[in-house]
């Protein structure tokens, strides 16, 4: 069985270039990894990816079983070098990187009800930003974002303050920085796509 490591040697990269890598295979250029462009492209790997693996790969990308890989999703698959699903430990129990899915017993945690609680607190997005960068470092943790946006005026609960993160790392790295931050904010909507980035001139590190 391909592993997620094996795929990315085959074709010729590394686990640091998942932005470069989403770009190569989203053929279309629509923000969105689908299983015909990978087919595609399994005889440009090295070897040729079989068709079995093309199956398993697609699978293994695909965090949230809708039929389309997004960057959050192969980039979060990449940080934690393994597919969704991979098998681990001696348990044989499932496990593998983690995408956050909005479960609906609540008012739903969108962009634009975040950007409301942030606005209520902040004067601007950059003041919002380096008030909860308590080390200073030009990122924010995923403790420093949680424990911030838990200090709002109307705070965030926790699996609201979780969404909203994995919705903002849009390299998987498990931090933001100021570009990530402003750049979903400039899109308006959590977990964008490669298009929407373009469109609105963000330009998304690779996981270093």
């Amino acid at each position: 069985t391909i592993t997620l490591e094996t795929f990315v040697k085959r074709m010729g990269k590394s686990m640091h270039d998942s932005v470069d890598m989403f770009n190569l295979l989203d053929v279309n250029k629509d923000g969105l990894v689908t299983t015909k462009e990978l087919q595609g492209q399994k005889d440009s790997f090295k070897p040729a990816l079989t068709e079995d693996e093309v199956e398993t790969v697609f699978s293994g990308l695909d965090g949230n079983l809708d039929g389309r890989a997004s960057l959050a999703e192969f980039s979060s698959a990449l940080q934690a070098g393994k597919f969704y699903g991979s098998p681990s430990g001696q348990d044989g129990k499932k496990s593998g990187p983690q995408l956050t899915v909005w479960h609906e017993t609540q008012k739903q945690m969108t962009l634009g009800v975040f950007k409301q609680r942030l606005g209520s607190s902040f004067q601007s997005h950059a003041e919002a930003f380096d008030t909860m960068d308590s080390t200073k470092d030009k990122f924010l943790s995923h403790e420093e974002f949680v424990s911030g946006v838990q200090a709002f005026k109307t705070p965030l609960a926790k699996d609201e303050a979780e969404y909203a993160f994995t919705g903002f790392d849009l390299n998987g790295d498990d931090r933001l920085d100021d570009t990530e931050f402003e750049g979903v904010l400039a899109v308006g909507r959590f977990y964008p796509n490669t298009a929407e980035l373009d469109k609105a001139g963000v330009d998304v590190k690779p996981t270093p």
